[in-house]
Order: structure tokens, then C-alpha cells, then sequence
């Protein structure tokens, strides 16, 4: 097999360049990082949102909203609404994961194979060197890019796609099981290449492991995640979904679940951002990148002589921000609506409201 360069999402590092030496400095009023927020939603077509940021005496957050919940009835955005967390659900499982790695005592370097059974695992024979970091880094050897991300289509179409017959696609589980025949798209740990397919499997070692479903695991183990919900009828935003983006099986909570499937409403979001974070989450890939790079489920930035803890989610109808260093959140952004340009919308975002942040 060829092996991949590590330079995948060039433009998106491209656009991180401009982004490493933003510095905060709490000198603008709240009036002026609000103006900022509504221009910013509205050269990305977001339509409603709230948005939570870190107070100069690191109190409780101090909250923004505009817009209604997309709803008939048009109840103003707040912060007792639910919003879809879309990538903002990877944090939450790699901080399982870690969990429960630790309470083994087993590594981030432990292989998938000796973690779920034979009939889960890619039929690739690369696939014997996926470990439980390369799943959590994005360096597992899936590459949408060079393949197709399951979750970004109908059932018909990833029928087609692996050439099997239609099925109901119900849970993670389900898409594994049709995905085992794709081959990898590079070696395992040679390059990155962002995979919601990775997070499905951290899902069923989490599940292996705890003997849970992940959805209980998860509030177990993470007890402030106790509000969150896979389940769309508890779902306060009304998304507006296209033909065929709403048969897709990333609008279905329970299918991409741990790479995207939980909702929340701010506040307990926030409380999930404000716990310790593992000393792991920081650990770099195993090849050359740049300063920036993602780590155990966040996103790492070197912003002068700190660290910045990212992750932003895209997926139909929704965009979700969240950034952080090692102290809690400095801000939280749930949307409704999409950007055109998701990676161009976070550098934005990232430029403009952090200098405006205590």
C-alpha cells in the first residue's frame, strides 16, 4: 500500500497558520464581541444560536442568544434549548475511552484487534495495526477523502456503495458490519485524515468494555453528561433538512452516536467542557505536522506559551464551536444552520472571538 501523505486537509492547515499566535486579552466590552458573534452568523447563514463565554472573574459563563428555535411557534433562542452537538460528541467519547483505558491500566497503544471481535474488525490486513490512539487521532488509515463517509448518505446509497444488498442501518454496530469489506485508504499511523467511521469503533470497545451500551456508559462514567440525549424527540431545535439529507444516517442520533450523535442544551455542554482534562488528550501524531494538530479527541493548538483545546462540528443544518484551554471553556457556540465552508467558518470564528475573550 502506498503510503499517505501527512499533509491531508491542506487548506485547513493552511488556514491554521493565520490562527497560532491569536492572543486574548479581555480588553472589549460584551457589546462588541456580540456584534461580532450576529455578523459572524450572518455571513455564514446561521440563523439562530447560543453562545456561552468565560466571564474576566471565571464565573458562571455569560450567555448569548438570537434567533428562535425554528419552530412554528418561534420560541427565542435560550439556553434551556437542545441543540445537536454534531463533532462536538468526540470529546465526550475519547474522555470515556481514556476513562476506561485508565481503570485498566491499558494503553492508548493497545490494538483494536485484541479490544472486539473478529467479525467488527476491517477484513484490510492492515487492519491488525489500528490502535485505540489511531482511532482516537484520525490516523487509522480511513480517509473520506480518497473513499466515501458512510454517515453522509441513505441506506440505498451505502448499499450501493459496498456492494450489498439494502438493509436497515440501526446503530454504529450496523455500519461496521457493512463497512468491514473497504479497504484502508493508507497504513494506520502514517498520516491523519478526520473519520467519524474511527469514533464508531471507539464506541464498541467502549461497549466491550464497560458491558454498557455506549449511551449508559457514557452517563455513568461521565456523570456531567447526565442531560445529554441520543434521542431526537428530546431535541428542541426544529433543522431543516433537504432531500436526500434527511434520510442520511448522520441525521439519525442513534447511528452516529459517538462521532456525532448527542444533543444538549448549553449549560450542561459547558459543564462537560469544565472537567479535567486527561494529560493524554495533548499527546501529538507519530509523523511530522505542524504545531497544531489533533490530539485524544480535541483539536491542539499552541497560542503563544499556552495550549487551546478545539473541536467544531458540521452536519446538515447545524454547526457547533466549542474552545478551551486547561482550565474549562473560554467559549461554546451551538448553531442552527450551516456554514458553506465549515473549515473556513472555524478559522473565522477562531480569529474573531478569541481576542475578545477574558
Amino acid at each position: 500500500m502506498t503510503l499517505k501523505r501527512p499533509t491531508t486537509i491542506i487548506l485547513f492547515l493552511t488556514l491554521c497558520l493565520a490562527m497560532t499566535t491569536v492572543l486574548y486579552q479581555g480588553k472589549h466590552s460584551a457589546a462588541e464581541l456580540q456584534e461580532n458573534l450576529l455578523n459572524f452568523a450572518d455571513k455564514h447563514g446561521l440563523r439562530a444560536g447560543v453562545v456561552a463565554y468565560r466571564q474576566q472573574n471565571n464565573s458562571s459563563p455569560a450567555l448569548f442568544s438570537f434567533g428562535h428555535d425554528g419552530k412554528a411557534n418561534e420560541i427565542p433562542a435560550s439556553s434551556e434549548l437542545k441543540f445537536k452537538l454534531a463533532s462536538l460528541s468526540k470529546p465526550v467519547t475519547a474522555a470515556l475511552v481514556l476513562k476506561v483505558l485508565d481503570e485498566r491500566k491499558m494503553s492508548t497503544d493497545t490494538p483494536l484487534a485484541s479490544l472486539l471481535p473478529s467479525e467488527l474488525l476491517p477484513l484490510a490486513t492492515e487492519a491488525s495495526e489500528i490502535t485505540v490512539r489511531q482511532l482516537l487521532q484520525h490516523t487509522a488509515g480511513f480517509d473520506t477523502q480518497e473513499s466515501f463517509d458512510p454517515f453522509f448518505m441513505t441506506e440505498e446509497e451505502l448499499a450501493s456503495r459496498t456492494e450489498h444488498t439494502k438493509q436497515p442501518v440501526k446503530n454504529c454496530t450496523d455500519v461496521l458490519q457493512i463497512m468491514r469489506e473497504v479497504p484502508l485508504q493508507f497504513s494506520p499511523g502514517t498520516a491523519y485524515a478526520y473519520s467519524n467511521l474511527g469514533y464508531c469503533y471507539l464506541e464498541k470497545i467502549i461497549e466491550t468494555a464497560t458491558g454498557l451500551p455506549y449511551e449508559q456508559a457514557v452517563r455513568q462514567y461521565l456523570p456531567e453528561t447526565k442531560a445529554f440525549t441520543l434521542s431526537v424527540d428530546n431535541q428542541t431545535i426544529e433543522y431543516t433538512l433537504s432531500f436526500p439529507e434527511r434520510d442520511w444516517l448522520v441525521s439519525r442520533p442513534q447511528v452516529i452516536s459517538a462521532a456525532g450523535g448527542w444533543i444538549s442544551d448549553i449549560s450542561s455542554y459547558w459543564e462537560f467542557a469544565s472537567t479535567a482534562l486527561n494529560p493524554a488528550v495533548a499527546t501529538p501524531p507519530p509523523f511530522p505536522q505542524s504545531r497544531n494538530y489533533y490530539g485524544l479527541g480535541w483539536r491542539v493548538w499552541k497560542n503563544g506559551n499556552e495550549q487551546l483545546f478545539t473541536h467544531f462540528g458540521a452536519m446538515p443544518d447545524v454547526f457547533t464551536v466549542v474552545i478551551r484551554d486547561h482550565s474549562g471553556p473560554l467559549v461554546l457556540a451551538l448553531f442552527l444552520g450551516r456554514p458553506g465552508n465549515p473549515d473556513q467558518a472555524f478559522a473565522e470564528f477562531y480569529q474573531q472571538m478569541l481576542p475578545l475573550l477574558p
